[in-house]
């Protein structure tokens, strides 16, 4: 006969179980540091999706430079002050196709869903992995 024999439990050593089991319970699985680096990751994929969200957008600088060299001697505000000194540019760019930036964004988004199941599988196997435990491992 091949078997294992576990000595008869008393009242206190169940009692002992029964609050280990309660501890562990108490503890929750996201303070896990395998969740964590899953939190950390999700962060920086939502960063990572801000950023590709902008780059779709359109830009617009303005810019001016002075021509003159000796712009210290300022004798008034008038039109030709203006006209003649300064040098003013705007420039607007805009992506013609946006394709390259849409695929970007949809693959970033795909990355996040990636990770979030992946954290919720992980903490389904910390789950079952507590369940699992053996009370009886103390003795």
């Amino acid at each position: 006969m091949t078997g294992k024999i576990f000595p008869v439990k008393t009242d206190w050593q169940r009692g002992e179980e029964e609050g280990l089991k309660l501890a562990l319970s108490n503890v929750p699985l996201l303070s896990n540091p395998a969740v964590k680096w899953y939190e950390f990751k999700l962060k920086a994929l939502e960063i990572e999706q801000r950023y590709k969200k902008q780059m779709l957008l359109p830009e617009l600088n303005l810019s001016t430079r002075l021509l003159s060299k000796n712009s210290y001697q300022f004798s008034g505000l008038d039109r030709f002050y203006f006209t003649d000194n300064y040098l003013l540019g705007v420039q607007f760019k805009m992506p013609l196709l946006l394709r390259e930036g849409r695929g970007a964004l949809q693959k970033t988004k795909i990355k996040i869903r990636d990770t979030q199941l992946d954290m919720q599988l992980k903490v389904r196997d910390l789950a079952n992995k507590e369940n699992a435990l053996p009370m009886n491992w103390l003795y």
